[in-house]
């Protein structure tokens, strides 16, 4: 990833029990995406995921531990 442009960031849109946010970018064939997302008013019991996708298919899917993702998804997009 080179630029913002090669990034496709979805923040939280206001709408539901957590906030969140995913980060994405593409490398040929691939798409790399993770998300955060920490339950409203309780901000210790964050979660997160690794999708990994081939030609526009999801094939890889993983969570992160419980607890263990640190949500500042924000202020790495804002690095770009």
């Amino acid at each position: 990833v080179r630029a913002k442009k090669d990034l496709t960031y979805t923040p939280w849109n206001g709408i539901g029990s957590a906030i969140w946010a995913n980060l994405r970018f593409d490398n040929e064939n691939y798409g790399y995406e993770v998300g955060a997302s920490v339950p409203k008013g309780n901000p210790e019991e964050t979660s997160g995921h690794l999708s990994v996708y081939k030609d526009g298919k999801e094939i890889t899917f993983k969570e992160c531990s419980p607890n263990s993702v640190e949500t500042a998804l924000d202020e790495l997009w804002d690095r770009f």
